[in-house]
Protein backbone atom coordinates (compact mmCIF):
# COMPACT_ATOMS: atom_id res chain seq x y z
CA UNK A 1 0.00 0.00 0.00
CA UNK A 2 1.45 3.36 -1.01
CA UNK A 3 1.24 6.20 1.51
CA UNK A 4 0.95 9.59 -0.10
CA UNK A 5 0.09 12.93 1.38
CA UNK A 6 1.12 14.70 4.52
CA UNK A 7 1.70 12.29 7.38
CA UNK A 8 3.83 13.99 9.99
CA UNK A 9 5.97 15.68 7.41
CA UNK A 10 6.46 12.82 4.92
CA UNK A 11 7.24 14.23 1.50
CA UNK A 12 4.82 13.87 -1.41
CA UNK A 13 6.11 12.25 -4.59
CA UNK A 14 4.93 15.01 -6.89
CA UNK A 15 5.08 18.79 -6.43
CA UNK A 16 1.51 19.44 -7.61
CA UNK A 17 0.19 16.73 -5.29
CA UNK A 18 2.12 18.33 -2.43
CA UNK A 19 0.66 21.74 -3.20
CA UNK A 20 -2.92 20.49 -3.24
CA UNK A 21 -2.50 18.44 -0.10
CA UNK A 22 -0.65 21.21 1.69
CA UNK A 23 -3.58 23.50 0.95
CA UNK A 24 -6.04 21.00 2.41
CA UNK A 25 -3.78 20.49 5.43
CA UNK A 26 -3.74 24.23 6.02
CA UNK A 27 -7.53 24.41 5.74
CA UNK A 28 -7.87 21.50 8.15
CA UNK A 29 -5.63 23.23 10.69
CA UNK A 30 -7.74 26.37 10.41
CA UNK A 31 -11.00 24.44 10.72
CA UNK A 32 -9.77 22.59 13.80
CA UNK A 33 -8.73 25.79 15.55
CA UNK A 34 -11.91 27.65 14.69
CA UNK A 35 -14.07 24.77 15.94
CA UNK A 36 -12.01 24.25 19.11
CA UNK A 37 -11.32 20.62 18.27
CA UNK A 38 -8.32 19.16 20.10
CA UNK A 39 -7.26 16.85 17.28
CA UNK A 40 -8.45 15.39 14.01
CA UNK A 41 -7.15 12.65 11.70
CA UNK A 42 -8.56 12.04 8.21
CA UNK A 43 -7.53 9.27 5.81
CA UNK A 44 -8.71 8.60 2.28
CA UNK A 45 -8.01 5.51 0.23
CA UNK A 46 -8.35 5.27 -3.53
CA UNK A 47 -8.87 1.54 -3.99
CA UNK A 48 -8.24 1.69 -7.75
CA UNK A 49 -4.78 3.17 -7.27
CA UNK A 50 -4.04 1.57 -3.88
CA UNK A 51 -3.18 4.99 -2.52
CA UNK A 52 -3.77 6.30 1.00
CA UNK A 53 -3.56 9.96 1.98
CA UNK A 54 -3.66 10.90 5.66
CA UNK A 55 -4.00 14.33 7.25
CA UNK A 56 -3.48 14.91 10.95
CA UNK A 57 -3.94 18.10 12.94
CA UNK A 58 -3.62 18.84 16.62
CA UNK A 59 -1.99 17.20 19.60
CA UNK A 60 -2.72 14.14 21.69
CA UNK A 61 -3.57 16.36 24.67
CA UNK A 62 -5.08 19.80 25.12
CA UNK A 63 -2.28 22.37 24.72
CA UNK A 64 0.16 19.47 24.34
CA UNK A 65 3.06 19.24 21.90
CA UNK A 66 2.88 15.59 20.82
CA UNK A 67 1.13 15.55 17.43
CA UNK A 68 -1.58 13.04 16.64
CA UNK A 69 -0.86 10.57 13.85
CA UNK A 70 -2.59 7.85 11.87
CA UNK A 71 -1.65 5.56 14.79
CA UNK A 72 -3.52 7.56 17.43
CA UNK A 73 -6.51 5.77 18.93
CA UNK A 74 -9.98 7.34 18.97
CA UNK A 75 -13.30 6.13 20.26
CA UNK A 76 -15.38 5.07 17.27
CA UNK A 77 -18.76 4.98 19.03
CA UNK A 78 -21.53 3.37 17.03
CA UNK A 79 -19.17 2.14 14.33
CA UNK A 80 -18.84 -0.70 16.86
CA UNK A 81 -22.29 -1.78 15.68
CA UNK A 82 -20.83 -2.82 12.33
CA UNK A 83 -18.84 -5.53 14.13
CA UNK A 84 -21.98 -6.76 15.88
CA UNK A 85 -23.89 -6.91 12.59
CA UNK A 86 -21.04 -8.74 10.85
CA UNK A 87 -20.90 -11.29 13.66
CA UNK A 88 -24.63 -12.01 13.51
CA UNK A 89 -24.41 -12.47 9.75
CA UNK A 90 -21.42 -14.80 10.06
CA UNK A 91 -23.27 -16.87 12.67
CA UNK A 92 -26.14 -17.16 10.20
CA UNK A 93 -23.69 -18.36 7.54
CA UNK A 94 -22.60 -21.03 10.03
CA UNK A 95 -26.23 -22.09 10.59
CA UNK A 96 -26.05 -21.12 14.26
CA UNK A 97 -28.95 -18.68 14.02
CA UNK A 98 -31.22 -16.96 11.48
CA UNK A 99 -32.09 -13.30 11.09
CA UNK A 100 -35.74 -14.32 11.25
CA UNK A 101 -35.28 -15.79 14.74
CA UNK A 102 -37.22 -13.95 17.46
CA UNK A 103 -35.32 -12.49 20.39
CA UNK A 104 -37.46 -14.63 22.67
CA UNK A 105 -35.57 -17.72 21.48
CA UNK A 106 -32.39 -16.35 23.06
CA UNK A 107 -33.49 -13.83 25.70
CA UNK A 108 -36.70 -15.08 27.32
CA UNK A 109 -36.08 -12.75 30.26
CA UNK A 110 -37.53 -9.92 28.14
CA UNK A 111 -40.96 -11.34 27.20
CA UNK A 112 -42.34 -8.03 25.92
CA UNK A 113 -39.76 -8.16 23.11
CA UNK A 114 -40.01 -11.89 22.41
CA UNK A 115 -41.49 -11.53 18.90
CA UNK A 116 -38.94 -8.96 17.65
CA UNK A 117 -36.60 -10.64 15.18
CA UNK A 118 -32.84 -10.38 15.09
CA UNK A 119 -33.15 -8.55 11.78
CA UNK A 120 -35.51 -5.99 13.31
CA UNK A 121 -33.04 -5.45 16.14
CA UNK A 122 -30.23 -5.01 13.61
CA UNK A 123 -32.08 -2.46 11.47
CA UNK A 124 -33.82 -0.81 14.43
CA UNK A 125 -37.38 -1.49 13.32
CA UNK A 126 -38.38 -3.44 16.44
CA UNK A 127 -39.57 -0.45 18.46
CA UNK A 128 -37.25 -1.18 21.41
CA UNK A 129 -36.60 1.99 23.48
CA UNK A 130 -33.14 3.55 23.48
CA UNK A 131 -31.86 3.52 27.06
CA UNK A 132 -29.57 6.50 26.41
CA UNK A 133 -32.69 8.61 25.88
CA UNK A 134 -33.97 7.85 29.36
CA UNK A 135 -33.59 10.65 31.96
CA UNK A 136 -32.12 7.97 34.24
CA UNK A 137 -29.11 7.31 32.01
CA UNK A 138 -26.81 10.32 32.45
CA UNK A 139 -27.29 10.64 36.23
CA UNK A 140 -26.52 6.92 36.56
CA UNK A 141 -23.25 7.04 34.64
CA UNK A 142 -22.00 10.43 35.86
CA UNK A 143 -22.75 9.92 39.53
CA UNK A 144 -19.82 7.55 39.78
CA UNK A 145 -17.90 7.44 36.47
CA UNK A 146 -15.47 4.85 37.81
CA UNK A 147 -18.21 2.34 38.61
CA UNK A 148 -18.77 -0.61 36.29
CA UNK A 149 -22.44 -1.00 35.41
CA UNK A 150 -23.67 -4.37 34.06
CA UNK A 151 -25.23 -4.26 30.55
CA UNK A 152 -28.42 -5.72 32.00
CA UNK A 153 -28.91 -2.53 34.05
CA UNK A 154 -29.09 -0.46 30.87
CA UNK A 155 -31.37 -2.96 29.18
CA UNK A 156 -33.60 -2.85 32.24
CA UNK A 157 -33.85 0.93 31.88
CA UNK A 158 -35.11 0.41 28.32
CA UNK A 159 -37.49 -2.31 29.47
CA UNK A 160 -39.06 0.14 31.92
CA UNK A 161 -39.72 2.58 29.07
CA UNK A 162 -42.62 2.46 26.64
CA UNK A 163 -41.92 0.79 23.28
CA UNK A 164 -41.80 3.20 20.37
CA UNK A 165 -44.07 1.15 18.11
CA UNK A 166 -45.11 -2.40 17.30
CA UNK A 167 -42.36 -4.53 15.67
CA UNK A 168 -41.88 -3.64 12.03
CA UNK A 169 -44.10 -0.55 12.19
CA UNK A 170 -41.46 2.18 12.26
CA UNK A 171 -37.81 3.07 12.74
CA UNK A 172 -36.10 4.57 15.78
CA UNK A 173 -32.42 4.61 16.69
CA UNK A 174 -31.81 2.38 19.69
CA UNK A 175 -28.54 1.41 21.34
CA UNK A 176 -30.53 -1.13 23.33
CA UNK A 177 -30.94 -3.24 20.17
CA UNK A 178 -27.21 -3.83 19.99
CA UNK A 179 -26.86 -4.56 23.69
CA UNK A 180 -29.44 -7.30 23.19
CA UNK A 181 -27.66 -8.57 20.09
CA UNK A 182 -24.42 -8.66 22.06
CA UNK A 183 -26.07 -10.96 24.60
CA UNK A 184 -27.36 -13.15 21.76
CA UNK A 185 -23.84 -13.47 20.33
CA UNK A 186 -22.40 -14.44 23.70
CA UNK A 187 -25.15 -17.00 24.26
CA UNK A 188 -24.77 -18.59 20.83
CA UNK A 189 -20.96 -18.69 20.86
CA UNK A 190 -20.40 -19.31 24.55
CA UNK A 191 -17.67 -16.65 24.40
CA UNK A 192 -17.30 -13.03 25.45
CA UNK A 193 -17.77 -10.37 22.79
CA UNK A 194 -14.15 -9.36 23.22
CA UNK A 195 -13.05 -12.91 22.36
CA UNK A 196 -15.51 -13.19 19.47
CA UNK A 197 -14.38 -9.93 17.87
CA UNK A 198 -10.71 -10.79 18.38
CA UNK A 199 -10.99 -14.24 16.81
CA UNK A 200 -13.28 -13.29 13.94
CA UNK A 201 -11.96 -9.86 12.96
CA UNK A 202 -9.06 -8.35 14.90
CA UNK A 203 -6.57 -11.20 14.32
CA UNK A 204 -7.55 -12.31 10.78
CA UNK A 205 -7.60 -8.73 9.47
CA UNK A 206 -4.53 -7.68 11.49
CA UNK A 207 -6.48 -4.94 13.25
CA UNK A 208 -3.66 -4.53 15.73
CA UNK A 209 -4.87 -1.14 16.91
CA UNK A 210 -8.53 -1.99 17.47
CA UNK A 211 -9.77 -2.74 20.96
CA UNK A 212 -13.05 -3.70 22.58
CA UNK A 213 -13.59 -3.92 26.30
CA UNK A 214 -16.65 -4.44 28.53
CA UNK A 215 -14.98 -2.22 31.14
CA UNK A 216 -12.22 0.38 31.37
CA UNK A 217 -9.42 0.19 28.84
CA UNK A 218 -5.98 -0.83 30.02
CA UNK A 219 -3.29 1.77 30.66
CA UNK A 220 -1.46 0.50 27.57
CA UNK A 221 -4.49 1.24 25.38
CA UNK A 222 -5.26 4.56 27.07
CA UNK A 223 -1.66 5.67 26.48
CA UNK A 224 -2.22 5.41 22.70
CA UNK A 225 -5.43 7.46 22.67
CA UNK A 226 -5.86 11.00 21.51
CA UNK A 227 -7.29 12.68 24.59
CA UNK A 228 -10.86 13.87 24.56
CA UNK A 229 -12.46 16.56 26.69
CA UNK A 230 -15.96 17.46 27.79
CA UNK A 231 -16.43 20.93 29.27
CA UNK A 232 -12.69 21.11 29.86
CA UNK A 233 -12.56 17.77 31.69
CA UNK A 234 -10.41 14.95 30.32
CA UNK A 235 -12.74 12.04 29.55
CA UNK A 236 -10.19 9.84 27.78
CA UNK A 237 -10.16 7.10 30.39
CA UNK A 238 -13.86 6.48 29.86
CA UNK A 239 -15.75 3.42 30.96
CA UNK A 240 -16.12 1.57 27.67
CA UNK A 241 -18.63 -0.69 29.36
CA UNK A 242 -21.12 2.17 29.31
CA UNK A 243 -21.24 1.90 25.53
CA UNK A 244 -20.62 -1.83 25.22
CA UNK A 245 -21.53 -3.47 21.89
CA UNK A 246 -23.33 -0.28 20.86
CA UNK A 247 -20.21 1.88 20.90
CA UNK A 248 -17.33 0.73 23.09
CA UNK A 249 -14.51 0.27 20.55
CA UNK A 250 -11.40 2.33 19.93
CA UNK A 251 -9.50 2.21 16.65
CA UNK A 252 -6.86 4.11 14.74
CA UNK A 253 -7.22 5.53 11.24
CA UNK A 254 -5.38 2.66 9.53
CA UNK A 255 -7.53 -0.03 11.12
CA UNK A 256 -10.70 1.87 10.34
CA UNK A 257 -9.71 1.95 6.67
CA UNK A 258 -8.92 -1.77 6.68
CA UNK A 259 -12.19 -2.65 8.42
CA UNK A 260 -14.30 -0.53 6.06
CA UNK A 261 -12.71 -2.17 3.02
CA UNK A 262 -13.06 -5.68 4.47
CA UNK A 263 -16.66 -5.27 5.57
CA UNK A 264 -17.83 -3.67 2.33
CA UNK A 265 -16.05 -6.07 -0.03
CA UNK A 266 -17.99 -9.33 -0.43
CA UNK A 267 -15.84 -12.39 0.18
CA UNK A 268 -13.60 -10.95 2.89
CA UNK A 269 -15.79 -10.67 6.00
CA UNK A 270 -19.15 -11.66 4.54
CA UNK A 271 -20.34 -13.90 1.74
CA UNK A 272 -22.23 -12.20 -1.08
CA UNK A 273 -25.63 -13.28 0.28
CA UNK A 274 -24.83 -11.86 3.73
CA UNK A 275 -23.43 -8.69 2.17
CA UNK A 276 -26.71 -8.24 0.31
CA UNK A 277 -28.59 -8.50 3.60
CA UNK A 278 -26.22 -6.05 5.28
CA UNK A 279 -26.98 -3.49 2.57
CA UNK A 280 -30.76 -3.97 2.48
CA UNK A 281 -32.07 -0.71 3.91
CA UNK A 282 -35.18 0.84 5.39
CA UNK A 283 -36.07 4.56 5.40
CA UNK A 284 -34.92 6.70 8.31
CA UNK A 285 -37.36 9.41 9.48
CA UNK A 286 -36.07 13.02 9.40
CA UNK A 287 -33.96 13.63 12.49
CA UNK A 288 -31.74 16.75 12.25
CA UNK A 289 -28.81 17.16 12.36
CA UNK A 290 -28.59 13.69 10.79
CA UNK A 291 -28.75 13.76 6.96
CA UNK A 292 -32.19 13.90 5.39
CA UNK A 293 -32.98 10.99 3.09
CA UNK A 294 -30.71 8.49 4.84
CA UNK A 295 -31.56 4.78 4.89
CA UNK A 296 -30.43 2.16 7.42
CA UNK A 297 -29.29 -1.38 6.71
CA UNK A 298 -27.90 -3.86 9.20
CA UNK A 299 -25.65 -1.54 11.15
CA UNK A 300 -24.81 0.86 8.32
CA UNK A 301 -26.39 3.90 6.66
CA UNK A 302 -26.78 4.80 3.00
CA UNK A 303 -27.28 8.24 1.49
CA UNK A 304 -27.74 9.32 -2.13
CA UNK A 305 -25.38 12.28 -2.53
CA UNK A 306 -25.26 14.69 -5.46
CA UNK A 307 -22.40 13.92 -7.82
CA UNK A 308 -21.45 10.77 -5.92
CA UNK A 309 -24.45 8.49 -6.10
CA UNK A 310 -25.08 6.10 -3.23
CA UNK A 311 -22.67 6.54 -0.32
CA UNK A 312 -22.44 4.11 2.61
CA UNK A 313 -21.42 5.45 6.00
CA UNK A 314 -21.58 5.34 9.75
CA UNK A 315 -20.77 8.19 12.11
CA UNK A 316 -20.13 7.09 15.69
CA UNK A 317 -20.28 9.42 18.69
CA UNK A 318 -19.39 8.96 22.36
CA UNK A 319 -18.18 11.35 25.06
CA UNK A 320 -15.52 13.53 23.47
CA UNK A 321 -15.06 11.44 20.33
CA UNK A 322 -16.55 11.36 16.85
CA UNK A 323 -15.49 8.96 14.09
CA UNK A 324 -16.90 8.25 10.66
CA UNK A 325 -16.39 5.79 7.84
CA UNK A 326 -17.58 6.32 4.27
CA UNK A 327 -17.48 4.20 1.14
CA UNK A 328 -18.16 5.89 -2.20
CA UNK A 329 -18.57 3.05 -4.75
CA UNK A 330 -18.74 5.42 -7.75
CA UNK A 331 -15.27 6.70 -6.88
CA UNK A 332 -13.97 3.42 -5.44
CA UNK A 333 -12.86 5.46 -2.46
CA UNK A 334 -13.01 5.07 1.30
CA UNK A 335 -12.89 7.98 3.74
CA UNK A 336 -12.40 7.71 7.48
CA UNK A 337 -12.22 10.63 9.88
CA UNK A 338 -11.74 10.84 13.64
CA UNK A 339 -11.65 13.73 16.06
CA UNK A 340 -11.61 14.53 19.74
CA UNK A 341 -13.35 17.21 21.77
CA UNK A 342 -16.04 18.95 19.79
CA UNK A 343 -17.64 22.02 21.37
CA UNK A 344 -21.14 23.18 22.21
CA UNK A 345 -22.66 19.77 21.60
CA UNK A 346 -21.73 19.72 17.91
CA UNK A 347 -21.30 15.94 17.72
CA UNK A 348 -22.47 15.97 14.09
CA UNK A 349 -19.28 17.52 12.66
CA UNK A 350 -18.32 14.32 10.80
CA UNK A 351 -21.76 13.52 9.38
CA UNK A 352 -21.77 13.38 5.55
CA UNK A 353 -23.93 16.51 5.32
CA UNK A 354 -21.45 18.67 7.24
CA UNK A 355 -18.95 21.21 5.81
CA UNK A 356 -15.78 19.35 6.82
CA UNK A 357 -16.82 16.13 5.08
CA UNK A 358 -17.91 18.14 2.02
CA UNK A 359 -14.37 19.54 1.88
CA UNK A 360 -12.88 16.06 2.17
CA UNK A 361 -15.13 14.79 -0.60
CA UNK A 362 -14.12 17.69 -2.81
CA UNK A 363 -10.44 16.97 -2.12
CA UNK A 364 -10.52 13.24 -2.79
CA UNK A 365 -13.48 12.78 -5.13
CA UNK A 366 -13.88 16.08 -6.93
CA UNK A 367 -17.41 16.47 -5.56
Amino acid sequence: MKIYGIILGLLCPLHFVCAAEANFQSNLNTWRTQNQVTSVVISTENLSKNEVVTYASGATTLHGKTPVTANSLYGVGSISKTFVAATILQLQEENKLKLSDPLGDYLPQYPRWKSITLQQALNMTGGIPNFTESPKFKPMVRKNPQKLIPPQDFINIAYSMRDYFAPGQGWHYSNTDYYLLGLVIEKVTGQSLETVFTQRFFKPLHLNHTFYSPEFYSKAVAAQMAHAYRDGQDVTNFNAGLYGPAGGMVMNSHDLLVWTHALLTPGIVLKQSSFNQLMTTVPVPPNPPKPAGAQYGLGIYSLDMKGLGMVWYYAGVIDGYTSTLMWIPAKNTIIVAQLASWTNGHFEVLFPNQPLIHKVLAECCGS
